[in-house]
């Protein structure tokens, strides 16, 4: 394929396929953009979306768009051959159209099992993380995507079986941040149908056909089902998106102004007025509290509060105390009529040991400051504390041995793996989970003699975890938090 043939089968387009029905909101932000980032992959989603912004980029700039297109490829390393050649395929078309393009190979089995995702999460992550590199890299960018109306549906679809809300029912936004996705209202069979018009070449992935990956499962065995009940589906769909949209919005509206009224200074919160805000505006006021404080302080931009984090917080409000972690350095402390979100610098101070030793038979009457520590039922621990979040914060404290020791690790410890006859050394595991040196010394544990029965961030071993119906009472250990007294005053 040379110059002028691509030229030519871009810019020569048809009545049919003239222009995609982008929203102004789209076509302002491309104005304004000096460069755009295309995620192209080499498919017919990706390779329309490439030669419909080139397309707006020529005419002699009549049309006032002025921004640099630049490709950014993503290989996989998932599909042998197949994948270097969608990925030289990409850099001959870029070479031939005069683009600059970036490419990134990462091997995503490898990453999925380092970061204990799905295959298909782990290479999205990837990609949008590889995508905001680039446009901190150029100037006054926007990253496009090729996603369309028949990706929205599906992943709508793979949301509902997470047991999403309403934000995940809306499924795939057109604008969100400086990203943007000019083809989320044409279906895959239009832009199919734009590069045959326009005689526009694209590789096809045959991974597309495996129903090993959950999207895939979507697209081959719901979507034709829905085809049978009414052809017309992926139109219906888009007037189903448009409508929640619009719901969701009149909710962001709301859960704004309730969030203005109830601040009382940066990151303080008025908890009487919290208190009396439906949880439909208050979760979202919760999580745009998040997202803003994250955002300031340039950590995890893209952060998404867990629903269990939101439901935890919601409770803490309603009985007006708790402390909840949000990212590693991020807390939300509920105390004296407020909420206040705050970040503190690592309790680890570098090449710095903390040697304390107390007996457990002494900890409920002198706990060491640092720490909270009592002993509760199972039942009143399960109805005022999250399970899934604080398990690792307790062990079964009616089987702790009496000679017992809370203190800091020791030369000699060693760890019995829950439900596993499998020993090591504290030294082994701590390598093995990747613990910092420097933290390693200050990470509290409960021992009998060397024998490790719970370590701090990590939780209960051998035959000392909680277990239903087996576990009476609880220890349950949490290390205290320092907030500022401008925050507690």
């Amino acid at each position: 394929m040379d110059n002028n043939k691509l030229n030519k089968s871009c810019f020569c387009l048809g009545k049919s396929y003239n222009l995609f029905p982008v929203s102004k909101e789209c076509i302002k932000f491309l104005k304004e953009a000096k460069h755009v980032i295309v995620g192209v992959s080499g498919g017919s989603d990706s390779m329309a979306l490439l030669y419909y912004l080139l397309s707006l980029t020529k005419n002699d700039n009549k049309l006032g768009f002025n921004f640099k297109i630049i490709v950014a490829h993503v290989n996989h390393l998932l599909r042998g051959e197949e994948s270097f050649r969608d990925e030289n395929f990409v850099r001959k078309v870029c070479e031939e159209l005069g683009l600059t393009l970036e490419v990134l190979r990462e091997n995503i089995k490898e990453k999925s099992k380092k970061f204990k995702r799905g295959i298909e999460e782990t290479a999205r992550l990837i990609r949008y993380d590889f995508f905001s590199k680039l446009s901190k890299k150029y100037s006054n960018s926007l990253i496009a995507t090729a996603h369309t109306l028949t990706d929205a549906i599906e992943t709508m679809f793979l949301n509902l079986t997470r047991g999403s809300g309403l934000n995940g029912i809306c499924s795939i936004p057109e604008l969100n941040g400086n990203i943007i996705r000019p083809l989320i209202n044409l279906t895959k069979k239009d832009t199919e149908n734009y590069c045959k018009f326009n005689n526009i070449n694209y590789v096809y992935d045959s991974s597309n056909g495996s129903l090993k990956y959950k999207r895939n499962l979507v697209r081959h065995k719901i979507l034709p089902i829905l085809k049978d009940i009414n052809s017309e589906y992926e139109q219906a769909f888009k007037r189903t998106f448009t409508l929640l949209k619009e719901d969701l919005k009149c909710l962001e509206f709301f859960a704004k102004e309730q969030l203005e009224k109830s601040k009382i200074s940066n990151n303080v919160y008025n908890l009487n007025i919290l208190k009396k805000i439906p949880n439909a505006l208050l979760s979202r006021c919760i999580r745009t509290i998040v997202s803003n404080f994250l955002k300031e302080s340039s950590e995890c931009s893209n952060f998404i509060s867990e629903y269990s984090q939101i439901k935890l917080i919601l409770n803490y409000i309603k009985i007006g105390h708790g402390t909840i972690t949000i990212t590693k350095n991020t807390y939300i402390k509920i105390l004296n009529d407020k909420l206040i979100i705050f970040k503190i610098e690592n309790d680890y101070k570098k090449n710095e040991k903390s040697n304390f030793s107390v007996p457990v038979a002494n900890l409920l009457t002198h706990p060491p400051n640092e720490f909270i520590i009592k002993v509760i039922s199972l039942t009143d621990f399960k109805k005022n504390y999250d399970f899934c979040i604080f398990s690792k914060n307790i062990l079964d404290y009616d089987l702790i041995p009496k000679e017992s020791v809370f203190r800091s690790r020791s030369t000699g410890d060693v760890v019995s793996l829950p439900f596993r006859n499998i020993k090591k050394t504290v030294k082994k595991f701590f390598n093995e989970e990747k613990v910092p040196v420097c933290k390693r010394h200050n990470l509290a544990l409960i021992a009998s003699g060397n024998n490790v029965l719970w370590i701090e961030s990590f939780g209960a071993f051998g035959d000392y975890f909680v277990r239903e119906n087996v576990t009476n009472r609880v220890l349950f250990i949490e290390r205290r938090r320092k907030i500022y007294s401008e925050f507690t005053g």
